[in-house]
């Protein structure tokens, strides 16, 4: 495979980087979030209250992306390294996919 570096740099990097990135602009979302709703709690009614269910929530929208990228995406980058995993982790990533 001649391509392998570059395909590794220009789209596997990417991916965990995106990934990553993800997760912390979501928690940090979530974190402002909840500290303007505590702050606002007393002051505005019910409609800022509900929010707190959903900032709890947020970051799991993150951690779903990971868990169904990272299985397949880390099989993809070790196969163009060079090591050979089992067909059984192909297939439990493609599946989790």
């Amino acid at each position: 495979m001649e391509y392998n570096y570059a395909r590794l740099w220009l789209h596997y990097f990417w991916v965990f980087v995106i990934a990553f990135l993800d997760l912390v602009i979501y928690s940090i979302i979530g974190l402002y979030l909840a500290v303007q709703s505590r702050r606002t709690s007393s002051k505005v009614p019910n409609s800022i209250s509900n929010l707190s269910g959903v900032v709890k929530l947020m970051p799991l929208y993150a951690l779903s992306y990971i868990v169904t990228i990272l299985p397949l995406s880390a099989y993809r980058a070790a196969a163009m390294a060079g090591n050979r995993w089992s067909t059984e982790f192909q297939l439990g990533a493609g599946f989790v996919l």
